[in-house]
């Protein structure tokens, strides 16, 4: 897997390590480490009470499609965070899940439609400033050479 290299490169902070002969045995160690190192980084804690009494707003865009990060670890959270919350109507409050069918890993050039960035972040924009929650944002694939739309439209949130 081509990101393997690099992953193990940022755990070991050593740029310049070539990891092209690791084995098993130790890219798990690698693995293991990186769990330590990176514990307040990791995505996993469904718990995010403080964050929205606190007023904080959070719009999750993930594409089925993504050949990086599996969407089932999003999935998971995301219905970990809803009994935690007391339901999906309590999430809505502070959080949007969107995951655009065909959706890869962060581009609109992938089998389906992705939301793009200036509209994501607009609509995260207009949550937090005029407390207008984000409904149905606009979804739009793109051709990878020359960048024309070749289809557009709009995905709720899940």
């Amino acid at each position: 897997f081509f990101i393997c290299n690099h992953y193990a490169q940022w755990v070991t902070r050593n740029p310049k390590q070539d990891f092209s002969g690791i084995t098993m045995d130790e890219f798990e160690q690698l693995f293991d480490q990186s769990i330590t190192l990176f514990a307040n980084a990791a995505g996993d804690k469904p718990d995010l009470r403080a964050f929205a009494q606190s007023g904080g707003k959070l719009m999750i865009d993930h594409g089925p499609d993504d050949p990086l990060i599996p969407v089932d670890g999003t999935i998971d959270t995301y219905e970990r965070m809803c009994q935690i919350h007391g339901g999906k109507e309590n999430v809505d409050e502070f959080c949007r899940l969107y995951m655009p069918p065909g959706d890869g890993h962060g581009n609109c050039f992938g089998n389906g439609p992705g939301i793009t960035e200036s509209d994501g972040m607009r609509a995260l924009i207009d949550w937090v400033e005029n407390r207008r929650a984000p409904g149905a944002l606009r979804v739009v694939q793109v051709k990878r050479l020359g960048g024309k739309t070749i289809c557009e439209r709009e995905q709720l949130p899940v």
